[in-house]
């Protein structure tokens, strides 16, 4: 079984690795699409972003309607802002999820 400390640090190496593959988008790709019903590379820079945090909120509040706010915040992520706004989300998931007991 996973430990508590050990899924934190997973979910933190994944957002670290996320803000490393963003440096990799070439600023002439961002609207690509893989299908026409799927996110772009802004798009889902964007999610990444907030989603994180913003599922761990939901959890804690058993608030579904925390996801439209955060889907709003997430409109102001550029690829320029967006390690600042991984990291901001690493230190917003870390604060929340202390609040989960081992259990």
């Amino acid at each position: 079984m996973i430990s508590k400390q050990q899924f934190e640090a997973s979910v933190l190496d994944e957002f670290r690795i996320i803000k490393h593959l963003a440096t990799k988008v070439l600023p002439n790709t961002l609207d690509w699409r893989p299908s026409p019903k799927q996110r772009s590379i802004l798009e889902l820079m964007r999610y990444l972003s907030q989603s994180g945090a913003t599922f761990t909120e939901v959890i804690l509040a058993a608030d579904t309607s925390l996801f439209a706010a955060s889907g709003e915040r997430a409109q102001s992520v550029t690829p320029e802002n967006f390690a600042g706004a991984m990291d901001a989300q690493a230190e917003k998931f870390k604060e929340l999820f202390a609040k989960f007991t081992d259990e």
